[in-house]
């Protein structure tokens, strides 16, 4: 079962380091337009930005579904959600 009220298809902004299993998700966002954004800890560009599905991000990472606000951000991966 998908943990989100969202459909598993929304559209979301991945870096590519997280896309990329380089780094962890370390911030998150749940943008009032209802768009969710998943980075690391990295400086961006627009050139870093990947846009999958939610259901994606929630493979490469399923403690995401902890997220019940509509900012988070964390230390590194080992440090629970906040």
């Amino acid at each position: 079962m998908f943990p989100f009220d969202d459909d598993p298809r929304t559209a979301c902004i991945v870096c590519s380091h997280v896309l990329n299993k380089e780094e962890s998700i370390t911030y998150i966002s749940h943008d009032e337009d209802g768009m969710w954004q998943f980075l690391c800890d990295k400086e961006h560009s627009m050139d870093d930005a990947r846009i999958v599905s939610l259901e994606e991000v929630y493979a490469l990472d399923p403690s995401i579904c902890l997220v019940v606000v509509f900012l988070i951000k964390r230390n590194n991966v080992k440090n629970p959600l906040m």
